[in-house]
């Protein structure tokens, strides 16, 4: 197992990379270029992008973590109790699994009703680099263009929250939870915010590689007609997918790899 280190020894990738380490036989790789066998990757900053890339193309397993589906690290919160997600051979988990719902309780995830009423569509792109990595570019231009032909309701774009220091919800200005409060639906491409929707009752749409995709919607066509379907089996397997630096030291999550 290779851990590919980032430059900045400071990252809190490296808390997870440290964290696996002490569980498995690893090698830490810190100049950034690929070698052969598994490799570990956090995020897809420095060369990690290019280097999950040679993986892909030459077969070989890669395991990927970056910030969680629930219980995300703050620049304010205790880093022992933030979880991380640790996906096999791909950027997120996009498929349901055999899981009970232990893990679902303990991290506290709540499921609100479907909602069946609501005033706009909310639309969330994801970063350019993830565009990129999916070959989706210019992803937010094709799908208002796709949705104004299935829909006549006001379409709210949220970006993805962003200052000079960090990304995601510690750089938003606006509460998710405000844009939430009248959307009959949410579109994203691989976003944690289609999560985010689909446990606060609100339809999805998102790519088939979305971590929303099993209980969501993939077809604009459908916007005014979505499916809303149960989601607990769902929730207990994103819960396992995820785990605190404590838990990444004792190898609680050896059971998904």
């Amino acid at each position: 197992m290779n851990l590919y280190y980032p430059p900045n020894t400071t990252s809190k990738a490296c808390w997870v990379l440290d964290s696996l380490k002490r569980s498995h036989n690893a090698t830490a790789i810190t100049d950034q270029t690929h070698r052969p066998g598994l490799g570990v990757f956090w995020g897809l900053a420095n060369n990690n992008f290019n280097i999950i890339k040679q993986h892909q193309a030459n077969s070989q397993p890669w395991i990927f973590t970056d910030m969680p589906y629930w219980g995300r690290w703050m620049p304010d919160s205790d880093k022992d109790q933030a979880y991380w997600r640790i996906i096999p051979n791909a950027l997120h988990c996009n498929s349901i699994g055999n899981f009970d719902n232990t893990r679902a309780k303990k991290i506290g995830v709540k499921l609100q009703d479907w909602r069946t009423q609501g005033d706009y569509i909310l639309v969330c792109p994801s970063s350019p680099t993830m565009e990129r990595f999916l070959g989706e570019e210019n992803w937010l231009q094709r799908t208002l263009v796709e949705l104004n032909k299935y829909t006549d309701r006001l379409i709210v774009v949220r970006q993805k929250p962003r200052n000079n220091t960090t990304s995601g919800p510690a750089a938003a200005t606006t509460p998710l939870e405000y844009d939430f409060k009248n959307a009959f639906a949410v579109v994203t491409l691989t976003s944690i915010v289609g999560v985010e929707a689909v446990c606060a009752g609100i339809p999805s749409f998102c790519h088939s590689l979305s971590p929303a995709a099993p209980v969501s919607n993939w077809n604009l066509a459908d916007i005014e007609s979505p499916r809303r379907i149960d989601r607990q089996n769902w929730v207990n397997t994103l819960a396992n997918h995820q785990y605190t630096t404590s838990e990444l030291r004792q190898g609680e999550h050896k059971h998904i790899l």
